[in-house]
């Protein structure tokens, strides 16, 4: 029943495992590397597959332990969804942990230490607790630093031959040499910042300026036109009154002409009518059509009868052909004509 329940729980990793995409798989391998008991060589092998690298896990933790060891990874990876139904599954209690003896992250501690370091620098300094940080190899000290190693060393390290002919330094002046070496570096970089901050200003000032210039530039286009178009609204007012008034005053001519011309009509109209209707010789002899007055009358008559020439009516609104446009100069106080040609 036991073996049947083991191999229960190697078929469940293998599902979950066997769920993960290629990324998170290799995400996973990296986790399980640090735990330190898997050889990263097997985890890399293109060869291992998902099923081989739960069989790496069973025989580096037990069958007992190494849900508990997939489980602590897939959390740590926040594929908690993944997580818990491996949980539901196995059925483990959210609050249970592996115990320290079967599970225990042996490279945490190395891996803190390394990041320190790596960033602050190894010094002998004594932590917050007021331990002091002593060699790994001796449990020694840590008094020098090695210049070509670039590393603490505790009495017997610097006595090793991996430090033979090397230069050492007491931790108190190296890490003073490097503290002065590391304000020099701000002092320049501060500098840097500075200049960068400068220029920013300039830029920031000289942008500034340049939408102000074209506020200002589009502002002063925009009154330039609007006293064009106000100019061309005027003269095209005037233009339109001067022909309505010329329109007017040749209608007026016209309608005057007309009138003559009516009359004139009338008066031969009549003469005719006379002349046509005869009569007695000495009633016809003693109309007006034969006294002196009246032939010189008739004479004028017959002149204006004659058919008039076409009148010579100038067109309306024919000097719109030589139409003048007024330029406007920016900044001038007068417009200055400029003639369209025909």
């Amino acid at each position: 029943m036991a073996d049947s329940t083991m191999n229960s729980i190697q078929d469940t990793l293998r599902k979950t495992l066997d769920n993960l995409s290629q990324e998170n798989l290799t995400r996973f391998k990296y986790y399980l590397k640090d735990e330190g008991k898997i050889a990263w060589s097997k985890l890399t092998d293109k060869k291992t597959t998902q099923f081989e690298t739960v069989d790496l896990i069973v025989q580096a933790y037990t069958k007992a332990h190494s849900g508990q060891v997939v489980l602590c990874i897939l959390k740590k990876m926040k594929l908690n969804q993944m997580a818990e139904d491996l949980e539901k599954e196995l059925n483990v209690e959210t609050t249970a942990s592996p115990s320290p003896e079967t599970y225990r992250p042996r490279n945490m501690n190395k891996m803190a230490v390394d990041f320190g370091k790596e960033v602050y620098g190894e010094t002998n300094e004594s932590s917050s607790t007021g331990s002091e940080v002593l060699c790994s190899l001796h449990g020694e000290k840590l008094k020098l630093f090695c210049l070509e190693d670039k590393q603490l060393l505790c009495l017997v390290c610097r006595d090793a031959n991996a430090h033979k002919n090397h230069k050492f330094q007491p931790v108190d002046e190296a890490a003073s040499d490097r503290k002065v070496e590391m304000r020099t570096r701000v002092r320049i970089l501060q500098k840097s910042l500075q200049n960068l901050q400068d220029a920013k200003c300039t830029y920031d000032a000289t942008a500034e300026h340049i939408q102000t210039q074209v506020q200002h530039t589009e502002k002063q286009i925009k009154e330039e036109f609007e006293k064009l178009h106000q100019f061309l609204r005027d003269e095209e007012a005037a233009r339109i009154a001067a022909l309505r008034e010329e329109d007017e005053q040749k209608s007026q001519m016209m309608k005057e002409k007309i009138e003559k011309m009516s009359r004139e009509i009338s008066s031969l109209s009549d003469t005719i009518r006379a002349i046509e209707i005869g009569g007695d010789d000495i009633i016809f002899l003693q109309s007006p059509v034969h006294t002196a007055g009246s032939r010189e009358a008739f004479r004028s008559s017959d002149q204006c009868g004659k058919a008039p020439g076409q009148p010579e009516v100038q067109s309306l609104g024919e000097d719109a052909g030589d139409c003048t446009i007024h330029s406007c100069h920016s900044g001038s106080q007068h417009c200055t004509p400029r003639t369209r040609p025909v």
